[in-house]
């Protein structure tokens, strides 16, 4: 249907997009890519083709082309949380942590009510030593998801690290009840007493 309409409209951007959705969801990732590529070079009004596209590419270890595109939705979207969000993903698999610590800061300056955002910053924060800022940021992002068990191990592993050892063990005592049958958390919970 899609191919048919794209044939007799083909400069149709949103055509484009929604059947590169459809090709996402039936797995057919070549496919999809050239739909997304097609969407965005039609001057899509947002940037969710290149999302797309930059996240096919990561999927498909084309990580540099992920990053230009992803590069070039910052600059053309600049109010968009999610190409920030984006730009800090692909800095954080690069290892770039401050280039993603900054990237998710500006996700979150333009949308406070992201959880991913809060849970990789949170991540990023800890691999750069900023423990304090990196509780507040699973605090964050556990006040909007709050039975999240991975966010709670998060939690009392950087509570354990700033010595906060009964809030550590408040922590992991609440992720077991989540995941009781997790060796990892009770481990963690056994090193505390």
């Amino acid at each position: 249907l899609y191919q048919h309409m794209l044939a007799i409209n083909p400069d149709y951007a949103k055509g484009w997009f929604d059947l590169g959705n459809v090709l996402r969801d039936l797995e057919n990732l070549e496919e999809a890519e050239k739909a997304y590529r097609k969407a965005r070079d039609l001057d899509f009004p947002d940037a969710s083709p290149s999302l797309e596209l930059g996240t096919i590419l990561l999927k498909n270890k084309k990580y540099k082309e992920a990053e230009d595109i992803i590069n070039i939705a910052v600059n053309k979207f600049k109010d968009n949380y999610q190409t920030w969000f984006g730009l800090g993903t692909i800095n954080q698999l690069f290892n770039r942590f401050e280039d993603a610590e900054e990237a998710y800061k500006k996700a979150l300056d333009i949308n406070q009510r992201y959880p991913d955002a809060w849970y990789n910053l949170a991540v990023v924060l800890t691999h750069l030593k900023k423990f304090q800022e990196a509780e507040q940021s699973i605090k964050n992002f556990l006040a909007l998801i709050p039975d999240d068990s991975s966010g709670l191990v998060i939690l009392g592993s950087l509570q354990e690290e700033l010595d906060k050892l009964s809030d550590a063990e408040h922590s992991f005592q609440k992720a077991l009840e989540l995941q009781p049958d997790d060796t990892t958390i009770l481990a963690k919970l056994s090193l505390i007493y």
